[in-house]
This record gives C-alpha cells, structure tokens and sequence, in this order.
C-alpha cells in the first residue's frame, strides 16, 4: 500500500522551515513507504527521496520530474490528472510529455493522463514510453479519436490490463481495435461511445469474441445497446466479470428481463443509474440466476431510480 504526500508551499524561508520539520518527522514515522515530492523550488531538493506513488498539479514541474537528478527506478505509480500546461499560446495542453517519456522508470505500473487534453501527436509519442510493467492507462476526459486508440495499440506494454477511456470521442469502431490488440482487459471503461446508432449485436458479437476470460470490470454506460446488443453481451463467457456498468442507457422492463437470463458466478455488482425500470422490471432481474444476489439486489436497490 503506497502513503504518498505531496506538498506544495510557498518560498517564504519560515514556511519551508516549517514543512522541512513535517518531511523529517513523515520520514522518521514511514521511512520505508513515504512518497514525498516537492513540487516547488522551495522544496526540490528533496528529489533524492525514492517515491513510489506520485500526483502532480503542474505542467511545469514534469521537466523537473524527468530531470536527471530525479531518477527513482521505484517509482510504480504517476498522476498528471488535470495537469495543463499554463501559456495559453499552448491551449492548456500538457506539452512536457516528451520530458515524461525520456524517464526511466522501469517499475511504473499505473499511469493517469486523464484531462490533460492530449493531442494525435501526444498519442504517438506516448505509444513509445517504455514501461514493460504498466499494468493501468487512463486517459479519459481527453477527447481521444479512434485513430487514437489504433496508434496507442502500437505500444510494447504487455502487461497493461486496465484501460480507461472514458468521456472521449469515440465510436463503436474502436471496439473491434481493442479486440485486434495483444492486451487481456480486466477492467475496460468505454462509457459514452459515440455512434449514429445504438450498439448493436455487431459490437458486442466482437467483445464477445475477444474472450476476455479475466475481464472483471466493463463500463458501457451511455452506450445505448439494444436488446440485440444486450442479449450478445449475456452470451459472453466472463466467468471473471464482478462489475457491469450500465448508466444512463435508457433501459427498461424489457431489458432487465434480458439481464436476467444472464449467467455471471462472480457479478456483485450492477450498476444502473438514470434507466427507466419500473417494478416488474426489477421483479424480473433479481429473480435472474445471480448466485451473489442478495449483494447484488442491494447495490441495484441503492443505484436504480423509482419506477416510471
């Protein structure tokens, strides 16, 4: 379990006093665990420290990250959540990705990019870090494209089972690309596809036909899948699946009958915010084979609005 800390001050010689008195005493109680970063020249010299688990809030510190006197070859997780970088010439984009790709960090595991409105060519140079143990992308809320996810295909992360793309601009096309890719999902979040069309049986078929036999979480909420689609996605053999998000899909009475006939050992958890279900509909789906029901009757009778 990483405890990490990250601390921002001003350069008042006071205050830095201060917070270097908070550093000792968070060393002397976690000496082995504690992930202090100084994210200010007030407090850069500490980037002796050897953090494990890292958030940033500013574009401007990546290039002092990546430096090469901030080497940490611990390092297995990195937050850059909402990191912009501040000259508006720049349009708030994050621009010190390529300081970011030149690190070394050979044990990084988990990397969040998320709204940090990344670009086609940010997508590319990010296909080429090199970290063979990344095990968790997100790069939602980036208004990625197709092309997009085809380029970040390319990258050599074997390792990478958890993906999230949510709230971007894609379509049900990137189904089939994610499909074609060496990667075993364990969690996928594609909530808000963006098509012409519900999703269909055509899409599903082909998240069907992946076998994801670890895929424990799936997200497909605003996705609009129609009894077509949803009838596919219960034929999948997700012996694994424990959670199954679908918010916001317009779903029914006539849907939850269809969720009913599915057959998951391990689903505890159904989420299905902002849907229609009336109480026939809810009589129907916790009649359905769940052998975790009584778990999952709860966390519907928490998520799911009144009948209409």
């Amino acid at each position: 379990m990483f405890r990490s800390c990250t601390v921002e001050a001003a350069a008042g010689p006071l205050l830095t006093d201060v917070i270097h008195e908070v550093l000792r005493l968070l060393d002397f109680l976690y000496p082995h665990t504690a992930a202090v970063l100084a994210v200010n020249k007030a407090l850069r010299e500490y980037s002796h420290q050897q953090p494990a688990n890292i958030s940033l809030w500013d574009g401007d510190d990546i290039r002092q990250l990546t430096r090469g006197r901030c080497k940490w070859p611990q390092l297995q997780g990195l937050s850059l959540q909402s990191v912009k970088h501040s000259r508006p010439d720049h349009a708030g984009r994050l621009m010190r990705l390529p300081y970011l790709l030149s690190a070394s960090w050979p044990q990084l595991k988990s990397l969040n990019l998320s709204d940090c409105w990344l670009g086609d060519e940010d997508i590319v140079s990010l296909s080429q870090g090199k970290w063979p143990l990344l095990e968790s992308l997100d790069l939602s809320k980036n208004g990625l494209e197709d092309h997009c996810i085809q380029q970040l295909t390319c990258a050599d992360w074997p390792s990478l089972h958890d993906l999230n793309l949510r709230k971007s601009n894609l379509t049900t096309a990137v189904i089939p690309i994610l499909v074609r890719s060496s990667w075993s999902f364990q969690a996928l979040y594609l909530d808000q596809l963006d098509a012409e069309e519900d999703m269909g049986a055509g899409p599903c078929k082909q998240m069907v036909d992946a076998q994801w036999v670890n895929l424990k979480r799936l997200h497909l909420a605003h996705c609009f899948p129609d009894d077509g689609g949803l009838s596919m996605l219960l034929t999948a053999g997700w012996s694994s699946l424990q959670h199954l998000c679908l918010d916001d899909n317009d779903m029914g009475s006539s849907h939850m009958v269809l969720l009913s006939e599915g057959c998951w050992p391990y689903l505890a958890s159904l989420s299905l915010r902002s849907n229609c279900i009336t109480c026939d509909g809810m009589t129907a789906l916790v009649k359905g084979k769940w052998p975790c029901w009584r778990r999952l009757m709860w966390r519907i009778m928490i998520l799911v609005p009144q009948g209409v």
